[in-house]
């Protein structure tokens, strides 16, 4: 992709000027439809995604003439949840300042900022359903694909947010440490590699019984113990891409991220389940004290354990206080997160679960 050589000195410039004022990092790529994403996507349905996701990867879908897209991504925002010693856990994610104000904010400074020198048609989208962010985060090389099936950043590992502008210029800009082609290419290779025996495993996963899956996720005891499940030592070096690792796959609470990593079944996901209305009773009890989101993949990952890294973690609310919660006193606690945009009844089910469960443990132990 080619560009207009004052344009590209004067963005690239504003992209350094605008990170090292924010703590971000910025990349930006061509338009170009993102390829090789059908495979990851095609035939499994996305929790609260609006469009199909071959829409979801052209950005003329959404801007007329689109030509680039810029990607910034920021760390987590100030923890707004009060906390408590011990209790049910809510994700760093969804603990934190809302994401989607914040990186829109951030996007809208910087277009504004390359508006004093190049008039520009744009559109942002922040977790929106609209783009896939997380592919595009990939495609501008400020992340790879982890076999945990998000995105994480070689330098800052995964606990971000990330936030698409499309614009009807082209320009092109990689942060430093942000991957070229060549290695984007090797990793998704490798990726393919991996994937290889998927639909075997697929079949496989299909046939499991309830009680294979009892066995395999992690205990309330356990969770009690350590939110976070803990890294096996010594953790695997830190190469570029997953290579051989599979802490995440191996972490997973409810084993919904496929044997060989890259896929994840949405259904099973935890983080997806504090969300569903209705729960089967085998879905609530893959909870395992959650109350929205799950951090678990993302805790074990080298790559947010590495100097440098943007850290993150689950905060810990009380049960009792999650349950006794009314509309207004729900509201001023979570309202600023992107939690809050929830139900209260999901989290007082998730909350009286975790309850009940731990209630069933302490009568367990007490016996002993």
């Amino acid at each position: 992709m080619s560009s207009d050589p004052e344009t590209q000195a004067f963005c690239e410039s504003a992209f350094k000027d605008f990170m090292k004022a924010n703590g971000v990092l910025i990349s930006a790529c061509d338009a170009l439809p993102v390829t090789g994403a059908l495979e990851r996507h095609g035939h499994r349905d996305i929790p609260f995604a609006k469009k199909p996701v071959e829409e979801r990867l052209d950005p003329s879908h959404f801007l007329k003439n689109a030509k680039s897209v810029i990607c910034l991504i920021a760390p987590y925002g100030k923890p707004q949840l009060p906390e408590a010693k011990s209790g049910g856990l809510v994700s760093a994610m969804a603990a934190c300042e809302d994401y989607h104000a914040r990186i829109k904010g951030l996007l809208l400074e910087l277009a504004r900022m390359i508006q004093e020198k190049i008039s520009f048609k744009y559109k942002i989208f922040v977790d929106s359903g609209l783009l896939m962010e997380k592919e595009w985060c990939v495609k501008t090389g400020l992340a790879f694909w982890g076999k945990n099936c998000l995105a994480v950043s070689p330098l800052k590992g995964s606990f971000f947010n990330i936030g698409l502008m499309v614009v009807d210029f082209e320009i092109a800009f990689k942060a430093d440490g942000a991957f070229g082609d060549e290695a984007q290419d090797d990793m998704a290779n490798q990726a393919q590699d991996d994937m290889a025996g998927q639909e075997q495993d697929d079949i496989a996963n299909k046939s499991q019984t309830q009680a294979d899956l009892d066995k395999k996720t992690q205990t309330q005891a356990d969770l009690d113990k350590k939110p976070q499940t803990p890294a096996p030592n010594p953790a695997p070096r830190l190469s570029g891409g997953c290579g051989e690792c599979r802490l995440c796959v191996d972490a997973c609470p409810s084993k919904a991220i496929n044997s060989s990593g890259y896929v994840l079944d949405h259904a099973k996901c935890v983080s997806y389940l504090t969300q569903k209305q209705a729960l089967e009773n085998s879905e609530q009890a893959l909870l395992k004290g959650w109350l929205h989101g799950c951090d678990v993949c993302q805790a074990v990952c080298p790559y947010n354990k590495q100097g440098g890294a943007w850290t993150a973690k689950p905060a810990v609310v009380s049960l009792d206080w999650a349950m006794s919660l009314d509309e207004a006193q729900y509201k001023e606690a979570f309202g600023n997160t992107s939690a809050g945009w929830k139900p209260l009844e999901l989290l007082k089910r998730n909350a009286q679960t975790a309850k009940e469960r731990q209630e069933r443990q302490e009568r367990r132990f007490a016996s002993e």
